[in-house]
């Protein structure tokens, strides 16, 4: 399924405007490793056997860290479902060095799949979002099969509303657009992560590819149905001449002067591997800072060693006193648990001149 030649039209008219600020390939890790949870330690329903568990979203509520994982549970197809961990003291975690947690983590699943849009590989890498009422908004990829013999998966931004009182899934759609009165599913887009919530509509941050070009976007989008307003569409950043692609890594974070802090990873030609550096964005998507540089890594065997090599991924940053918080996923198969400072991650920020 192709999206509506009107939306791709608009893209690539866009995509010439997005910012290509001065970056440089370069890693100045600043982030401190605490814990690693292996999927040996993930007990999921009975029958469902854990494969690998990363790339999480998390809530946290005092010291109470809710992790919410994606967790692979077939390997023909590679098929994830999104899960709940039970809740970890944030305190206790970040008091370990690089620990891998052992014992059992209980779990249950939250999203599995069952629309069309998730019919391939089911749903991955969420970000939340929390909402009034005991709600959130998670936004995930849905991976849909294209035939029946799965020879080509194609991923679209989805949305799932949930109850977190007792992690129900109340409903969940695919964004599309609306042309000529028609409703379109748009493949390929992803990575999507909430700035805010008003009035039945989300402000976000999302990745389409455009021309094969991965660049990071902001958009706006009705929540239900969950269609985005074409008009909103603005380009954000351009990947550098040294990656692939670039995409959202995290749920951004509100900042004392009302920006938001959020993680973006480029993905390098040279050795395919994840390295995330971080912005400042206004409430509408605007760049207003970007480190220069990564400012996290793979380093370690857990993150260099796995399903996949070389990746550390989001999905969730947190603040903790002080701390930037990163709970993520390492090579495709574990949960990592990262810190820094936060001041040590702005001292690296090169603000941009508006104009």
């Amino acid at each position: 399924m192709r999206a509506p030649r009107e939306v791709e039209e608009k893209l690539r008219s866009l995509l010439p405007h997005a910012a290509r600020p001065p970056r440089r390939p370069e890693v100045r890790d600043v982030f401190a490793r605490h814990a690693y949870i292996p999927p040996a330690a993930v007990e999921l329903e009975p029958g469902l056997r854990p494969y690998a568990v990363f790339n999480p979203a998390a809530i946290l509520e005092g010291r109470r860290l809710t992790i919410i994982p994606r967790v692979v549970v077939g390997y023909y197809w590679y098929v994830s479902v999104i899960a709940v961990l039970e809740p970890l003291d944030i305190e206790e975690l970040l008091s370990r060095e690089g620990a891998v947690l052992e014992g059992t983590l209980r779990a249950r699943t939250l999203i599995e799949p069952s629309e069309w849009f998730e019919s391939g590989r089911g749903a991955e890498d969420p970000r939340v979002h929390r909402l009034d009422g005991g709600r959130a908004l998670v936004l995930y990829t849905g991976v849909a099969a294209t035939d029946p013999d799965e020879q080509r998966r194609v991923s679209y931004q989805a949305a799932a509303l949930v109850d977190t009182r007792g992690w129900r899934c109340l409903s969940r759609d695919v964004l599309s657009a609306v042309v000529g009165g028609a409703r379109y599913p748009l493949p390929g887009w992803k990575n999507g992560a909430a700035i805010a919530v008003e009035g039945g509509r989300v402000r976000m941050l999302v990745r389409p590819m455009v021309g094969g070009v991965g660049a990071l976007w902001y958009a706006e989008a009705s929540l239900s149905p969950f269609n985005v307003e074409l008009e909103t569409l603005r380009p954000v950043m351009a990947p550098a001449e040294w990656e692939w692609r670039l995409g959202w890594s995290t749920n951004p974070v509100r900042l004392e002067s009302g920006a938001y802090l959020v993680a973006w990873h480029g993905v390098s030609r040279h050795d395919q591997g994840y390295r995330h550096g971080f912005a400042v964005v206004d409430g509408e998507g605007r760049l207003l800072a970007v480190t220069p540089y990564y400012l996290l890594a793979p380093r370690t065997l857990y993150e260099r060693a796995g399903d996949r090599p070389l990746v550390v991924y989001g999905c969730a940053l947190l603040r903790y006193s002080d701390l930037v918080v990163w709970v993520g996923g390492a090579a495709d198969t574990y949960v990592g648990v990262y810190s820094a400072e936060l001041s040590s991650v702005m001292e690296h920020m090169v603000w941009l001149e508006r104009g």
